[in-house]
């Protein structure tokens, strides 16, 4: 169906492969399928997560393709802007498996995710798009600065420095970090985890944290209060309150 992505569903769980050798660089083309893959897992009501990951060894993704930033099959950074809003804002938990190299575009696709696990290994995370003149525009300033703080992600945009997956965990940058053999095997039971949790729940966690982040505490916990009536109403909460009374696992069918 996909021309540069590769897409597996099982246990609730969706595992996207970008698969544009030699580096996952972007084009129109791919930032455009790109959005019909998550147009396609917001729209199945059996995917409850998304894994997000690369087919392509060494490399997670690179962004803009250097050799054709001016040609006309260069990404519209508007059309790459939503693409990660749409990640983002996604009533679904996403996690970024980064199994390589995320730089410049692709570490700003990790910073549109919920969930950043990376391998231990000789890939990096970065912004370094200061080195080459220009600056991170798919959100990369105004993502990075929320996640890490103003002076830190100062020095790392300044800076134009990628970093390992060990320096990555002790700033904050990404989650987990894991050795090669085990960073699948963990995503996935992870995801796994994140699955068998109340889905309209999650979805409503998200949307009170974007929302209220962007509008202010007051806003914020109006958004809480109106969230939490809709769940009470929910067979979810039903089966919750069920399950905790009968000590038995819930299972929570999104409604």
């Amino acid at each position: 169906m996909f021309k540069y992505f590769q897409m597996f569903s099982e246990d609730s769980v969706a595992l996207i492969k970008m698969n544009r050798p030699p580096a996952n660089s972007y084009t129109q083309e791919f930032v455009e399928e790109f959005h019909d893959t998550i147009d396609e897992c917001a729209a199945r009501s059996d995917i409850r997560v998304v894994i997000i990951t690369s087919n392509i060894d060494r490399f997670f993704a690179t962004g803009a393709d250097i050799k054709h930033m001016f040609e006309k099959d260069a990404p519209d950074v508007g059309t790459l802007q939503n693409l990660y809003d749409k990640i983002q804002y996604l009533r679904k938990p996403v996690i970024s498996m980064i199994n390589g190299h995320a730089v410049g575009g692709g570490c700003e696709l990790a910073l549109s995710c919920d969930f950043r696990f990376m391998e231990k290994s000789a890939a990096r995370i970065g912004l370094p798009e200061i080195n080459l003149g220009i600056i991170s525009a798919a959100g990369g300033t105004q993502r990075m600065t929320r996640l890490l703080g103003r002076s830190k992600a100062i020095e790392l945009l300044f800076e134009g420095v990628s970093i390992g997956a060990e320096e990555a965990l002790s700033i904050g940058l990404i989650h987990k970090a894991f050795d090669k053999q085990d960073l699948l095997k963990e995503t996935i039971s992870y995801a796994r985890m994140l699955a068998s949790k109340a889905p309209l729940a999650v979805g409503l966690i998200k949307k009170c944290i974007n929302e209220g982040l962007e509008a202010g505490l007051k806003t914020g916990l109006a958004l809480e209060r109106e969230a939490l009536l809709t769940t009470l109403k929910s067979e979810d909460a039903k089966e919750g309150a069920a399950a905790y009374l009968e000590k038995r696992p819930p299972r929570f069918r999104g409604v």
